[in-house]
């Protein structure tokens, strides 16, 4: 229905939209008032419509709990401890999207700002790629691990292993994620960066970052995680040189 309603705006049928629009809610509160626990539903289709930003809560909200309690079991049998920060903190970055992609084309220069006697700088990639995007993180962060091939436990345990202290998402509920590793709490300090301007209504995220453009009185009373602000704009462009 999703689809639909998207093709249906592409065609500039606009009464076709909005009564595919209307369904999509309809059916979408359905899901809210309902018994069902679903983890499967495409969240990440939320941020593409202008839904009620209640309902979007909502409907985040309970794929959310339902992902928990599906997971709960490993996460309580991991049991996972954190290392102490020494001289400088471990930052990992999660992303399916290495590669060339609107995400990492972005974000890219992310890892080379770092500054290297505060900061050790992780990129864990959820699917493997040699483009030259991914080459490019490659070399930037201190370390660039590939996950794609592991179990969901055992790429969690990775993380955790090596002593990430704040564990960044840079895709949120978007495809490919694989949210069942953050949601297993490798890390004591997760957050969400960049590709999923929505809040994640989740216990695992304790922040998303901001600014005042992009998170205003409309929308913050939405989100469940903590919004730290960043100065001027939280959107980072990595530097771009027009072609011919």
């Amino acid at each position: 229905n999703m689809t639909l309603q998207l093709i249906y705006s592409k065609k500039g049928r606009v009464d076709k939209y909005e009564e595919m629009f209307g369904k999509v809610s309809s059916l979408l509160q359905q899901f809210v008032d309902s018994d069902r626990q679903d983890d499967e539903i495409p969240v990440y289709n939320l941020a593409y419509y202008p839904f009620d930003l209640d309902l979007a809560a909502k409907v985040t909200r309970k794929y959310s709990n339902s992902l928990i309690k599906r997971i709960s079991p490993l996460r309580e049998n991991l049991n996972f401890t954190y290392q102490p920060k020494t001289n400088r903190i471990k930052i990992g970055y999660l992303s399916p999207n290495y590669r060339v992609h609107p995400d990492a084309m972005l974000a890219k220069d992310l890892f080379k700002y770092h500054d290297r006697e505060k900061f050790e700088v992780y990129a864990y990639s959820l699917r493997r790629s040699d483009d030259e995007i991914s080459l490019e993180i490659r070399e930037q962060a201190d370390h660039f691990v590939d996950l794609d091939d592991l179990k969901i436990e055992d790429a969690a345990k990775r993380i955790n292993q090596d002593g990430i202290h704040i564990l960044i998402s840079l895709s949120g509920y978007n495809f490919g994620m694989k949210m069942e590793i953050p949601a297993l709490r490798p890390a004591p300090i997760q957050a969400s960066y960049m590709g999923y301007n929505e809040t994640l209504q989740s216990d695992f995220f304790d922040y998303g970052f901001g600014d005042q453009v992009a998170f205003t009185d409309k929308n913050r009373s939405f989100f469940n995680e903590s919004i730290a602000y960043l100065p001027t704009s939280y959107f980072l462009n990595a530097e771009m040189v027009p072609s011919d």
